[in-house]
């Protein structure tokens, strides 16, 4: 009976830790995601202000 308890308990551990590892990996996938969508709308909006600029020099 112990054993059992050693043994689940030592399992409910390790779970645990994968959990956290899980979730840290998660908040680290989301902030990267976060990162790449502020400098690829940063490089979107570089980009329409250029094409603004271009097509109000063609039209001068």
């Amino acid at each position: 009976m112990t054993g059992n308890i050693d043994r689940v308990l030592s399992r409910s551990a390790i779970l645990d830790d994968v959990l956290l590892e899980l979730r840290d990996s998660h908040e680290q996938h989301q902030r990267n995601f976060e990162e790449h969508q502020r400098t690829t709308n940063a490089a979107l909006q570089s980009l329409e202000s250029i094409l603004v600029q271009l097509v109000r020099n063609n039209q001068s």
